[in-house]
């Protein structure tokens, strides 16, 4: 038993800098992933906002300072670990989604020379393998022969090509440019996971057209391509 407060210490709810990480480490973990599998996007998010909503409830009548109950206590731990699984998840697909998306900037020479000399000759190169690859293609790029470089630098470079680059009507741009920077502000700890994990669900970007229902549609796709055998 113990506290909300010295709940609030843990990895979901409190901000770590992660951006050292190298992006081939991130990968593996990544492909060894196991989490949520068979779950859709509205069944995490509904998990996800009524256990939050149940620890908030649980935080206005407790405060953070009393000592829980065994059931609050275990009505806690449920949320930890629901949540935590969500979040790995959430992570793991806005880097895919994000990359995948990044595959249709315009082969500028103006935009790949900032790139470059932003974020180096790898990252820029790694761009350029992307085009053509398709959806699942550039998936497969980022798990079989991502970057040598650290995530914080990878995801600094996805946030610059959306809001740098040229994209043609319904791919890319600011509001790709808004995900991107979702995932970086929480690799570099100016978020925590929880936060993560709560602005993802409510993006809302070019195909969605600002609709409510099902943000994320493929979702689902993370399955095949996090854990299908055929191209890990």
């Amino acid at each position: 038993m113990g506290t909300l407060r010295e709940h609030s210490k843990r990895c979901l709810m409190s901000k770590r800098d992660v951006s050292e990480t190298p992006l081939k480490s991130v990968i593996t973990q990544l492909k060894a992933c196991k989490y949520g599998q068979d779950r859709t996007a509205d069944e995490e998010a509904v998990k996800f906002y009524m256990m939050n909503h149940l620890v908030g409830h649980l935080r206005i009548s407790r405060g953070d300072t009393s000592i829980l109950t065994d059931k609050e206590d275990d009505l806690v731990e449920a949320y930890f670990t629901t949540c935590n699984e969500s979040a790995i998840r959430m992570f793991y697909y806005m880097l895919m989604i994000c990359t995948r998306e990044s595959r249709h900037v315009a082969k500028h020479d103006k935009f790949y020379t900032n790139l470059a000399k932003n974020y180096g000759a790898k990252v820029c190169d790694f761009n350029k393998s992307l085009h053509g690859a398709g959806s699942s293609g550039a998936v497969l790029k980022l798990k079989s022969n991502c970057p040598d470089v650290n995530l914080g630098l990878y995801c600094d470079a996805l946030v610059f090509t959306f809001f740098n680059g040229s994209f043609s009507g319904g791919y890319g741009g600011q509001k790709w440019g808004a995900v991107a920077k979702v995932l970086r502000n929480f690799v570099y700890g100016e978020i925590s996971a929880e936060i993560m994990v709560d602005n993802a669900f409510n993006l809302c970007h070019n195909n969605w057209g600002g609709k409510k229902r099902h943000r994320f549609r493929r979702w689902d796709k993370i399955d095949q391509w996090c854990y299908s055998s055929s191209d890990n």
